[in-house]
């Protein structure tokens, strides 16, 4: 029984003691004297006020004896209850507070405990300490050490190397100073020859091994592969040919030997020092009355409408932002009937199948490191070429596991033959950073991410 359930016994128990002693102490007065003569009716004024003397005035009768007992009772049995509650919220009180003086004792041992886990392990670290100091004065330690810098060091500096430094400007026209840059250095033009573009290498090449291929041929057999790819008859050339992105000139050549001197070439770039090469060369083997070369942009061309039996673009587009225009620009210079072939570095469709995070994070880096604006993909470019509505018969291929080697191979040169760039320190950064984007585009064209895209298709006839 709770604290309320006894306090409301006590307090009837009370009220019925009371209410007894009330009704005992009215049947022994009813026959005294005293009671019958109270009975008696004490005179009255007229206004009805009783004038009796206070020693003879009536009595009260057991019934109002009995309200005032009653009226007692609950007032007692109130104040019972009150004070009843008022224990019954002590013993809360001091139960919450017996509750909070077990849960401060609990947390002074568990301090207690975490205190002497605390020093075990001061303790345990202080050896640990001293141990490792001895130990990295050993030998073995020493080696330790200088593995674990060498292995900051190099998350570092892929930290560096993964992060691009020469994305695509065209205000400051990033594009024309990078392969000013390069044609000026030489580095380039030693291991890659004359041709700013990948090599070619056949099945018999990757089964043999294709580091034994010599890297300039493979570039000369692309310019060839290429040249069979856009159905052009060598036996009866193309009288007059655009090289749209000819950098230093060296497919331009090779074309104006195969067509012959009654064919005339023109290569156009965006670099001046590219061009002032490629025409240094025309004059040294002898085929500049056939092969001139201009700084031109590819967007916008200052050639007539329809002046060109057949256009080669490669390699070139990926550094123009606006494709779109670059299109109907070399579609637009192209006779009726001529015949248009490109190669073009691509990145997949993801019409299908969208970039990841991850995919995204490697284009962008490819993007910009080399001082490119964007990649299309082959169906991309193939649609921008329909919508000139001047060309038909459009053919497209992937060469990316006929060019894949080119991208190692020029590593393996930069480390079998390392003269030409270690007589010149203050390309030794730069040279790190363009091997290392090499095997960055190795792998996105061996993982697929890139594609090698090969389009060529003739416009229409009037």
């Amino acid at each position: 029984m709770g604290s309320l359930g006894w306090a409301a016994a006590l307090s009837l128990l009370a009220a019925w003691r009371t209410v007894s002693a009330s009704s005992s102490l009215h049947r022994s007065t009813r026959h005294s004297p005293l009671f019958i003569a109270s009975s008696a009716q004490p005179p009255r004024l007229r206004n009805g006020l009783d004038t009796a003397p206070p020693s003879i005035r009536r009595r009260p009768n057991a019934r109002q004896l009995r309200m005032v007992s009653a009226a007692k009772v609950a007032e007692t049995a109130t104040k019972v209850a009150e004070s009843a509650s008022a224990g019954t919220e002590v013993v809360k009180v001091a139960e919450k507070a017996s509750t909070l003086s077990k849960v401060a004792e609990t947390a002074t041992k568990v301090a207690e405990s975490a205190s002497k886990v605390a020093g075990d392990a001061s303790k345990v670290a202080v050896k640990v300490a001293e141990k490792a100091a001895t130990f990295s004065k050993t030998p073995a330690g020493m080696g330790v050490a200088a593995g674990v810098a060498a292995l900051a060091a190099g998350v570092a500096v892929k930290k560096v190397l993964d992060t691009p430094s020469r994305p695509y400007d065209r205000a400051e026209g990033s594009v024309a100073r990078e392969y000013d840059a390069w044609t000026e250095e030489g580095i380039l033009e030693h291991y890659w020859g004359e041709h700013v573009h990948l090599g070619y290498y056949d099945d018999e090449d990757r089964r043999k091994g294709s580091w034994r291929k010599d890297f300039k041929q493979a570039k000369d057999d692309f310019v060839l592969k290429m040249l069979e790819f856009a159905k052009v008859d060598v036996f009866n050339p193309p009288k007059d040919t655009l090289d749209l992105g000819c950098g230093i000139g060296g497919t331009a050549r090779i074309l104006a030997k195969a067509f012959g001197p009654q064919s005339r070439i023109l290569g156009i770039a965006i670099s001046p020092n590219q061009i002032a090469r490629a025409n240094e060369l025309a004059t040294e083997q002898g085929v500049s009355d056939s092969c001139k070369f201009m700084v031109m942009d590819g967007m916008k061309m200052t050639v007539p409408d329809n002046t060109f039996d057949f256009v080669w673009v490669c390699e070139s587009t990926e550094h123009m932002p606006d494709k779109q225009k670059a299109i109907q620009e070399m579609t637009r210079v192209l006779k009726p009937g001529g015949r248009l072939v490109v190669a073009v570095w691509s990145q997949r469709d993801d019409t299908d199948k969208p970039f990841t995070k991850r995919e995204r994070r490697r284009l962008d880096y490819l993007y910009s490191e080399w001082s490119h604006p964007f990649f299309t993909s082959v169906p991309q470019f193939v649609e921008m070429l329909q919508d000139t509505g001047v060309m038909e018969n459009i053919e497209t291929a992937d060469w990316a596991q006929q060019t894949l080697p080119s991208w190692r191979h020029q590593i393996w040169l930069g480390i079998k033959d390392p003269l030409p760039w270690l007589t010149k320190p203050k390309f030794y950064w730069k040279c790190v950073r363009d091997a290392w984007c090499l095997n960055r585009m190795h792998q996105a064209f061996k993982e697929g991410l890139m594609q090698y895209g090969m389009i060529t298709a003739t416009k229409k006839a009037v």
